[in-house]
């Protein structure tokens, strides 16, 4: 028997706990080697043992490979409980390790709470797979908050998910590592067990999935734009 979704976020949760708050440079930096590569290459020997014990005996291939791929994306962002990380990270891409980050659940003018104000990315039962209804962050929210920084032009982000979403199983996990190490751009919180449950079900389902994550960018870019605008027409009518 498979396991469960259920199972599966449970699993995911708490291997996302385990790796965001290890302090271990050889830790990190066994799973940073891993970064695109399959459960079974050479360069994931050395991080069975931090994520293996997350993965269900029973798990399936995209399932083990999406446990594996999320503990390496995390390990290559800078922690952000760790200055000196964040710092030489800074002086490498250029940005202010003092900008507060656009957290998943934050509220006021994230795009998470302008968002969810529709209901448009609450999760429901078909959507996953019989999980409880719970808010949906994924890959196509971070990068609609993303493009509506201005910190790139939202054509290139948008260009960029199109051939995200056309990847089969391999290419995903190529091209979805450099579009996480950009959100760092905008400081933008990731949903790291919501990933995990997309990417475990990219092989069977990534017509759904690929769904979610456009309508999630294209409602979260809308959703941030209109803000913005009306936040300067506010601020016009107040200078006349």
């Amino acid at each position: 028997m498979s396991t469960s979704r259920e199972e599966i976020a449970w699993r995911a949760e708490k291997m996302v706990e385990r790796v965001t708050a290890t302090k271990s440079p050889g830790d990190r930096a066994a799973l940073r080697r891993a970064l695109r590569r399959a459960p079974a290459s050479s360069q994931a020997r050395t991080v069975h043992r931090i994520v293996a014990p997350f993965v269900a005996a029973d798990a399936d291939e995209a399932t083990e490979r999406a446990f594996y791929a999320v503990a390496s994306m995390i390990a290559a962002l800078p922690r952000e409980t760790d200055p000196e990380a964040d710092s030489d990270s800074d002086q490498e891409t250029g940005t202010d390790s003092k900008t507060e980050p656009i957290s998943a659940n934050s509220c006021g003018d994230s795009a998470n709470s302008a968002v969810a104000e529709d209901g448009s990315q609450t999760g429901s039962d078909d959507d996953a797979g019989g999980l409880p209804a719970r808010r949906r962050i994924t890959v196509g929210t971070t990068l609609g908050q993303w493009a509506a920084l201005d910190l790139v032009k939202a054509d290139t982000v948008e260009a960029r998910l199109h051939l995200l979403c056309r990847q089969q199983v391999t290419g995903v996990h190529r091209h979805l590592p450099g579009l996480v190490s950009r959100l760092r751009d905008g400081r933008i919180e990731i949903d790291w067990q919501q990933m995990i449950l997309d990417l475990a079900d990219w092989d069977r389902s990534r017509g759904r999935v690929a769904k979610n994550w456009l309508q999630d960018y294209y409602r979260t870019l809308y959703s941030l734009t209109q803000q913005k605008k009306s936040a300067w027409s506010d601020t016009e009518s107040e200078n006349q």
